[in-house]
């Protein structure tokens, strides 16, 4: 038993509207995005800056594979399917409310 409400590939998966090697890739690609996305942050030039702030933290390999993957990826895709593809495996957006936004 699993929660499919929030996990939308996990439904597509689930409902046979994907096969295990798609469900798969689409587990790969969130993963790559959680990884990518570990330790960068914004830096806001409005505030002060401050001596002893915690230092950058440095890009692991495991991040530069990850990020390189994404942009291969994306230039597979296009950008309006990597798009829909982020929206989906990462926001965690429905394909029905996809749709919506895309057609309405």
């Amino acid at each position: 038993m699993r929660q499919l409400r929030s996990d939308p590939l996990a439904r597509m998966h689930s409902r046979t509207q994907i096969d295990e090697a798609q469900y798969q890739a689409g587990r790969s690609f969130q993963r790559d995005c959680e990884i990518a996305g570990r330790g960068t942050r914004a830096i806001d030039p409005t505030q002060e800056k401050v001596d002893g702030g915690a230092p950058a933290a440095a890009i692991t390999d495991e991040q530069l594979g990850a990020r390189k993957r994404l942009i291969a990826l994306e230039r597979v895709l296009g950008r309006t399917m990597h798009r829909v593809v982020n929206a989906v495996l990462v926001e965690g957006m429905s394909m029905e409310t996809l749709a919506q936004r895309l057609f309405d």
